[in-house]
C-alpha cells in the first residue's frame, strides 16, 4: 500500500439533541457517498457522548458502522480513543489514583515516568458506558477489545498494513479539578511506541493535543517521539481544526466537532493522504456549512494552495541528523538553560521558598510594596511567580509590570491570529487581572507584549511593545523583529483564548497613536541592521555577541561594513579633474582599479571584533562630464564625486 487515505472525525457527541446535529451527521454520509469519498483508515479522538445529557446514545454503534460501510472503510481500520465525555469524571476510584499521581508520596515524575501498579487500573475506571459501544464495535475482533479492557496498560499500538497507530488514553489525569495540565505516563507511552515497527510510519491517536500536557510531560514525549520517529499526532477536544508542525519536529492535526456551537468553533471533518514511499503528504478540512450542507474548507492552510495543508515527514536518516544539529545549536542551548523554572499554575509554597533560596527574594519585596494587603496568600504567590518569570524572560531580571489593581484572575495560554489566516501566528501567555468593570489582559511571549483593557466586555485601551535586548545574536533578533514586522503588516488580530473563550479579544492591528508609528518605523529599521550585521558576520565568518544597546559609533561600522560586503562605495573622493572630456560626454569603467592599500585609513571596531583596511579601488560604473569643473563624477550619485570601495580583513578580537 503505497498511497493512503484516511478520514479524521472528532467530538461526535452522538447523544446531544439538536435538529442540526442530526442533520450534520446524515448529511456528512450523503457528502461522503456523493463525493465517492473512500478511506484506507478512519480515526474517531473521542467523545462519543456529551456527558451532561446523560447515557451513550444507543445508535453510536450502528452510526460509526454506517460512517465505515460508506466510507469504505473495514471495521478492524476504523480507530478509537476515548475523550473527557467517555468517562465518568467523578468515579471515586478514578479521582482518587488521578490526584495520587500529582500528590502523594509517590508522586509521578515525567522523567521517571512509572505510574504504580497500586493505581494503574483505577486510572481507567469509569468508563463501562465506553467500553459497550467498543466491544459491539468490534463484536468481531476480540483482540481489538482486550486493548480496551486491559488493566495494565494504558496505552497500545496496533499495526496496519501502512502504519503504527498509537492509541494514548490522554484523559487518565482528567478530573474535574483539573481539566489540563495532563500526564500520560512516558513509561506507558514508550513501550506502546516499542511495539511500532520500525519500517512504517507512527501515528499517535489522542483526544487532548499535546498543549493540553505539563511542560515536562510535553519535553519527555518529544525525545520519545524522536527516538521512535513518530511524525504525526492526531488529535480532537477543541472543537476547532488547527494543522501546524509542532517543535519543528513532528506534525499535529487537529480537527473540529460534529455537533452544532454557534460562531466559536468549526464543525468539520479532515481528509488525509500520505505517501508511503516520498513520506509527502497534505490534509484538507471539509466543514459543515448550515444550511447548505458539507463542503470543502477554502482557508486550511497559509500555503500556496490554501485549501491544502502539505507535509513531509523526514526519513530515520534524516532525523538523526535534525536531532544531533537542534540540540548542539546555540539557540538551544540558551532555551535550555533560562527556561522558565516554574509552570505559573502549579503554585506551592515549597517552590517560592526554592525561588527565595536562589537569589529571587528582590522581585518579592520589589512587589510588597504595592500589595494592599487584602489578597490571599495563593494570590500573593501568584503574582510573584509571574511577574518572577515574566520579567526573568524578558532579560529584565527585577522588573515587575504593574498590577491592575493587584488581583489576579487567571494565567493561561492563547493563540495570536492574524487576519483570515487559519493557522495562529504565535502562541502566548495571558495573565488576566479585573477590578470592577474592567478587565486587563497581559499577552506576552518573547516576541510581543500586548496589554488590553476591556470595560463590560468592550476594548477601551490598546498598548503593544516588544523588547528584544535579551537575544545576543543578530539572528535570533531578526528572527523576533520579522515575526514583528508581520504583526504589525496585518490588518486584523484575533486572540483565542484557550479554554477562556469568553474573554476572546478581535481589534484592528493598526492602533491610533504616535507610539504605534514610532514602533512600525523603529522596527522596519531594526530589520535592516540586523540584516546588515547577519551579512556581515557570514562575510567574516564570525558571530558577534551584541549589546544590548549599540552606540552612535556602532550603527556607523554598521553601515560602513556593509556596504564593503555589497561591493559597494564607502567613501567618496573628490571628482577626478582633467583637461577635456576627449569625444565623450560619458564612459563606462569595466573593472574597478586598485588606488593603494589604505594603510593610512582608520581601523574599525565593533562588538568585540576589529577591522582593518586592506585595500582601496575606484569603483566600476558610469561616469560623465561635469561641464562646470571639468571633471569626471560617477553617474546618478546625488552626491558628486567618485566612489571609492574599501576592502576590510578581520583583526584580532578585542581584548
Amino acid at each position: 500500500m503505497r498511497n493512503v487515505r484516511w478520514l479524521h472525525v472528532s467530538d461526535i457527541h452522538m447523544n446531544k439533541r439538536g435538529v442540526d446535529n442530526h442533520r450534520m451527521r446524515q448529511k456528512l454520509l450523503e457528502y461522503l457517498n456523493s463525493g465517492n469519498m473512500k478511506f484506507d483508515y478512519i480515526f474517531l479522538t473521542g467523545d462519543l457522548r456529551y456527558a451532561p445529557e446523560g447515557d451513550f446514545d444507543e445508535n453510536t454503534a450502528a452510526y460509526l458502522k454506517e460512517l465505515c460501510a460508506t466510507a469504505g472503510v473495514e471495521l478492524c481500520n476504523l480507530f478509537i480513543v476515548p475523550g473527557n465525555h467517555d468517562i465518568e469524571r467523578d468515579h471515586a476510584l478514578r479521582c482518587k489514583a488521578a490526584k495520587s499521581l500529582f500528590e502523594n508520596e509517590k508522586k509521578y515524575d515525567s522523567k521517571v515516568g512509572v505510574i504504580h501498579e497500586s493505581i494503574l487500573a483505577d486510572l481507567k475506571a469509569g468508563r463501562e458506558q465506553f467500553l459497550a459501544i467498543i466491544r459491539e464495535i468490534y463484536a468481531d475482533y476480540p483482540d481489538r477489545i482486550a486493548y480496551y479492557e486491559s488493566k495494565e496498560l494504558l496505552h497500545f499500538c496496533v499495526e496496519t498494513e501502512a502504519f503504527n497507530v498509537v492509541h494514548i488514553d490522554s484523559t487518565i489525569s482528567y478530573t474535574k479539578e483539573r481539566q489540563r495540565e495532563f500526564v500520560l505516563g512516558t513509561e506507558q507511552v514508550m513501550k506502546a511506541l516499542e511495539q511500532a515497527n520500525p519500517r512504517k510510519t507512527t501515528i499517535l491517536l489522542t483526544h487532548y493535543s499535546s498543549d493540553f500536557l505539563t511542560r515536562s510531560e510535553q519535553k519527555v514525549l518529544q525525545n520519545l517521539l524522536m527516538d521512535y520517529h513518530a511524525q504525526l499526532w492526531i488529535a480532537g477536544h477543541e472543537h476547532d481544526d488547527l494543522l501546524r508542525k509542532q517543535r519543528d519536529y513532528f506534525y499535529e492535526f487537529q480537527c473540529g466537532n460534529l455537533i452544532y456551537e454557534g460562531a466559536d468553533t468549526r464543525s468539520c471533518i479532515a481528509v488525509g493522504e500520505y505517501d508511503t514511499a516520498t513520506r509527502k503528504g497534505s490534509v484538507q478540512l471539509h466543514y459543515w456549512d448550515s444550511p447548505n450542507g458539507w463542503a470543502l474548507y477554502p482557508f486550511a492552510s497559509n500555503q500556496e494552495n490554501p485549501s491544502v495543508y502539505k507535509f513531509e515527514l523526514m526519513d530515520n536518516a534524516a532525523i538523526t541528523e535534525h536531532v544531533a544539529t537542534v540540540v548542539q545549536s546555540e539557540v538551544f542551548q540558551r532555551i535550555s538553560e533560562h527556561e522558565c523554572i516554574f509552570n505559573i499554575k502549579d503554585i506551592t509554597e515549597e517552590k517560592v521558598r526554592y525561588l527565595e533560596e536562589h537569589g529571587f527574594l528582590e522581585v518579592k519585596k520589589e512587589m510588597g510594596a504595592r500589595l494592599t494587603g487584602d489578597e490571599s496568600k495563593q494570590d500573593v504567590i501568584q503574582m510573584f511567580l509571574y511577574e518572577m518569570t515574566s520579567s526573568f524572560n524578558s532579560g529584565k531580571r527585577f522588573e515587575c509590570m504593574p498590577l491592575f489593581q493587584n488581583v489576579v484572575r487567571d494565567v493561561f495560554d492563547c493563540y495570536i491570529y492574524l487576519d483570515a489566516a487559519f493557522a495562529p501566528f504565535m502562541k502566548a501567555r495571558v495573565t488576566h487581572f479585573f477590578y470592577d468593570i474592567f478587565d486587563k489582559f497581559i499577552i506576552d511571549n518573547e516576541t510581543l507584549h500586548i496589554e488590553v483593557t476591556t470595560a463590560e466586555g468592550k476594548i477601551a485601551y490598546i498598548t503593544f511593545s516588544y523588547n528584544l535586548s535579551c537575544y545576543d545574536t543578530a539572528e535570533e533578533r531578526l528572527y523576533h523583529f520579522n515575526k514583528i514586522k508581520c504583526f504589525i503588516s496585518s490588518k486584523q488580530v484575533f486572540i483565542k483564548m484557550n479554554n477562556y473563550e469568553q474573554y476572546n479579544l478581535s481589534y484592528d492591528t493598526a492602533l491610533p497613536s504616535d507610539e504605534w508609528n514610532q514602533n512600525v518605523e523603529k522596527t522596519d529599521f531594526w530589520i535592516e541592521q540586523m540584516k546588515a550585521i547577519v551579512k556581515i558576520e557570514e562575510y567574516f565568518d564570525i558571530r558577534f555577541k551584541l549589546p544590548v544597546k549599540a552606540s552612535e559609533d556602532d550603527y556607523l561600522t554598521i553601515a560602513i561594513l556593509n556596504d564593503s560586503v555589497e561591493h559597494k562605495s564607502v567613501r567618496i573622493l573628490p571628482e577626478l579633474p582633467m583637461k577635456s572630456m576627449g569625444l565623450r560626454k560619458q564612459f563606462h569603467l569595466e573593472d574597478d582599479i586598485y588606488i593603494d592599500d589604505g594603510s593610512y585609513l582608520p581601523s574599525l571596531h565593533l562588538f568585540g571584533y576589529d577591522f582593518y583596511p586592506t585595500a582601496q579601488y575606484l569603483l566600476k560604473g558610469d561616469y560623465y562630464w561635469n561641464r562646470k569643473k571639468k571633471s569626471w563624477v560617477a553617474k546618478n550619485r546625488r552626491e558628486e564625486g567618485v566612489p571609492i570601495w574599501v576592502a576590510f580583513a578581520l583583526g584580532c578580537p578585542a581584548s
